[in-house]
């Protein structure tokens, strides 16, 4: 089968969680499908690190986004996205992430190499399936961004769903769910979600098996030392600041109260110059990391304190294949099937939360059970030898189904 996946922005190098999922994706699938990825870059430096993943059975259709091709281009596109926004409610983040340019890219694509499958990433691409009449697509949502929980948020923020920006990405993610005739979720709690919803009845909507290397995320790697924390995100998404300003506002304090010489590591770019412009006691703020094994290894445990979020965290599935120790909250793991006590422990509230953390720190034995026990549900649930065969299961099902609704 001859399978073609859409993606707005590159995901290689691997930089963030996405990144993972989606070249994890890329190598399942292509060790019995010829795959091709379609995505653009920010510059034609990352057009030309592309060729890297080629190979007989990986093909590259991209492009450099074409907002970033000139100054010229930045001026344009920007009032054209202002434009689209005012007077058409698309999103300015839509606009660039689908631009015309890139659709067509994927259309022409599709059609030149006869492919029987489109598996689209992003509500973003809402307008593709009207592009590509009578091919099979799906739609993969990495987490249902818009209809996800909000009670929970922290930080002081305005509540997202009284703004218009809200309101417009809401009512295109919803839309992108109607387009599509199958859509693809990363947990089997989010196919719940959007199967309770009158509005998709009678779709096919099925979760994604998901894979870790679990040669390269190896717990032999490092020696694992004490009394550091370890907190990873990308800060620019609103759950993952939220969760910085929890962990430091509310919970940090009571770890440094029972275990005083406790440093914190928080790896990753977009920390708002408010919480990183703060003194912190022993906090360390360490930027972008390219290789985060190194972080995972050399932490006592890791901390991961959201309070709302959809989709599956990969920074957990990184952690379980390293043996890494896991304090986090019920939302952090929601629909990964992980045991609290067993491959990970839970807090929900600062208090419990902390007291968690502190039992890992102090008790080396409680700390190395937890990692092995992750270890061993990451081989039993993750491992990249099974996946193939896992991948072609969910690929036989949207065939099938789609094929239906394309007659």
């Amino acid at each position: 089968m001859k399978i073609l996946i859409a993606l707005p922005y590159s995901p290689y190098p691997v930089e963030r969680g996405t990144g993972r999922l989606i070249m994890n994706l890329i190598d399942g699938l292509s060790s019995r499908h010829e795959v091709i990825l379609s995505t653009m870059t920010l510059s034609t430096e990352d057009l030309k690190r592309l060729d890297e993943i080629r190979r007989p059975s990986v093909e590259i259709a991209a492009m450099v986004a074409p907002h970033r091709r000139s100054f010229f281009h930045r001026i344009f596109y920007k009032l054209k996205n202002i434009y689209s926004s005012i007077f058409h409610s698309i999103p300015m983040e839509v606009s660039y992430a689908a631009p015309e340019p890139f659709l067509g890219l994927i259309r022409d694509t599709a059609e030149a190499e006869d492919v029987d499958l489109v598996i689209a990433n992003y509500w973003y691409l809402f307008r593709l399936p009207g592009l590509l009449a009578g091919r099979r697509v799906a739609l993969l949502t990495h987490d249902l961004d818009h209809l996800v929980s909000r009670e929970n948020r922290g930080g002081g923020k305005t509540d997202q769903k009284k703004s218009r920006g809200f309101r417009m990405r809401e009512s295109i993610e919803k839309l992108a769910y109607r387009e599509y005739p199958a859509i693809i979720t990363v947990t089997e709690k989010d196919a719940d979600t959007l199967r309770g919803m009158p509005y998709l009845a009678g779709k096919t909507i099925i979760d994604l098996p998901v894979s870790m290397d679990l040669d390269e995320f190896s717990p032999v790697i490092h020696d694992r030392p004490g009394g550091t924390l370890l907190f990873l995100g990308h800060f620019s998404s609103d759950f993952n600041e939220d969760a910085l300003r929890y962990m430091l506002d509310d919970i940090f304090p009571i770890i440094l109260e029972k275990s005083p010489g406790t440093v914190l590591r928080v790896v990753g770019e977009g920390i708002p110059e408010d919480i990183s412009g703060r003194d912190h006691d022993n906090v360390v703020f360490a930027g972008y990391v390219r290789d985060i094994r190194k972080e995972l290894g050399e932490c006592s445990a890791m901390v991961l304190p959201l309070r709302f979020a959809g989709g599956i965290r990969i920074r957990m599935l990184e952690a379980a294949a390293m043996g890494v120790p896991v304090v986090s909250t019920g939302e952090g793991v929601s629909g990964m099937g992980l045991t609290d006590g067993r491959e990970y422990h839970r807090g929900d509230s600062p208090a419990e939360f902390a007291e968690k953390t502190c039992s890992l720190l102090l008790d080396h034995k409680l700390a190395e059970a937890t990692g092995k026990n992750a270890r061993a549900w990451a081989e039993q649930h993750i491992s990249g030898e099974t996946y193939p065969e896992r991948l072609d299961i969910m690929i036989s099902k949207l065939s099938g189904t789609i094929e239906k609704v394309v007659e």
